[in-house]
């Protein structure tokens, strides 16, 4: 696997905390504090002849030269050199601009190691395609005997298309679609792909675009599989073909989803983490979202429980109240776990009223549960945004404060 990373950033904290991460997870790291030295470094491993860093992780603020300078650089000099663009700039533009000049990706601070990690992979991986996209269309246009030995060893499934209709594919492909080749000779691609993406993959290929793509197809044996296509144009029997690469990213998209699901959820309840909730109510504070109502609740009795019970029963007593808030909302509400014992319901549209019925359905639903030993009970305050001169943050706090009101009357 390509592993050479150069990480530049002038914040001490920041380079020391991501080498240890990434020497850890197996790269090989290099650190500069600067763009001018971060270049010099790229430089020297050219000179060296000891191959160009695979992946550059480059800070936008830094002294001596801006990050856009230094990646408009790389990019002239090293375009095969995958660059990830980090910055505390909170702006678009920004954004839009480096990604003009050729970054991969762009990562807000404080960074997330593991948006940072899938974005590394996914450089890698690009790469890896880009070379063995080239070494098999450099074979076929000079070579078909040779061309087939490499292709047909390759790891991912290889396909030649023209006209939109299978002209070649090698013995992965066969394997992956669960059909011979005589099948699969003169049928069109389209034959195999999921309906629901049937309109860009057939807007991807009739207009000749090529790089990579996303799909899913249908196996013969009537399986899903989710596809990544890496996609070249190549002269075949001296007219104009695609030379695809099929690689099953099933697998991967399963780890993907998993890790983005850990990301925005509480692993114990299931319900939205703090992070989702944090995000979400900056997106909903808007006068279409009016009146926007906040309920917090409460656990009681769960230190209790765990001094008492254990935390077995403790984290029981989490999951049936986390249930009795599902089962209390609609799907369109937004339930997250706060804290230990705490949790917040975010109403787009919903008045005060609207909002107190709720709680009473909540506090019907805790009653319900009768599977524990020790009686499910929150909590609950609430308050509602209204006029759109209310600060959001002042409603949450009021919402809290009802609820310990309500904690100490109960």
């Amino acid at each position: 696997m390509c592993n050479r990373i150069l990480l530049i950033d002038d914040e001490k904290i920041i380079r020391d905390a991501l080498e240890k991460r990434l020497i850890v997870d197996g790269y090989e790291v290099c650190v500069a504090e600067d763009g001018l030295y971060g270049l010099s470094l790229l430089e020297k491993k050219e000179k060296d002849d000891a191959g160009f860093f695979d992946i550059v992780i480059l800070n936008v603020e830094m002294p001596k030269m801006s990050g856009v300078d230094v990646l408009r650089l790389i990019k002239e000099k090293y375009a095969n050199v995958e660059v990830i663009v980090t910055t505390n700039i909170k702006s678009v533009d920004i954004a839009i601009k480096v990604l003009r000049l050729g970054a991969f990706d762009y990562i807000q601070k404080p960074i997330e190691y593991n948006k940072l990690s899938l974005a590394i992979l996914s450089a890698i991986e690009k790469k890896e395609k880009n070379q063995k996209s080239k070494v098999a269309e450099k074979a076929m246009r000079s070579n078909e005997g040779k061309c087939r030995s490499i292709v047909e060893h390759a790891s991912d499934g290889i396909a030649i298309i023209q006209d939109n209709l299978f002209k070649y594919v090698n013995p992965q492909f066969e394997q992956l679609m669960g059909c011979s080749e005589d099948l699969l000779l003169e049928t069109s691609l389209f034959k195999y792909v999921h309906p629901n993406f049937l309109d860009k993959m057939m807007d991807y290929f009739i207009y000749d675009k090529i790089g990579n793509h996303q799909t899913v197809m249908i196996t013969n044996s009537g399986n899903e599989v989710k596809i990544e296509l890496n996609t070249s144009e190549i002269m075949y029997g001296e007219r104009k073909a695609q030379l695809v690469i099929f690689r099953d990213v099933t697998e991967r998209k399963k780890t993907e989803d998993k890790m983005e699901f850990l990301t925005f959820h509480d692993k114990l309840t299931g319900l939205y983490n703090r992070a989702f909730f944090d995000e979400e109510i900056k997106r909903l504070d808007t006068n279409r979202q009016l009146p926007l109502s906040i309920i917090m609740a409460d656990l009681n009795s769960l230190k209790l429980t765990n001094d008492g019970l254990g935390h077995l029963v403790g984290d029981e007593l989490i999951i049936q109240a986390a249930n009795a808030l599902k089962r209390a909302c609609r799907a369109e509400e937004i339930i997250s776990r706060w804290g230990g014992d705490e949790f917040v319901i975010l109403l787009p549209k919903v008045s005060e009223d609207d909002a107190n019925a709720i709680c009473e359905r909540i506090n019907e639903k805790c009653e319900s549960i009768s599977n524990l030993p020790i009686k499910v009970s929150m909590a609950l305050g609430t308050a509602s945004k209204t006029t759109a001169t209310q600060n959001i943050e002042n409603i949450l706090k009021e919402a809290e404060d009802n609820m310990y009101k309500n904690k100490l009357l109960n």
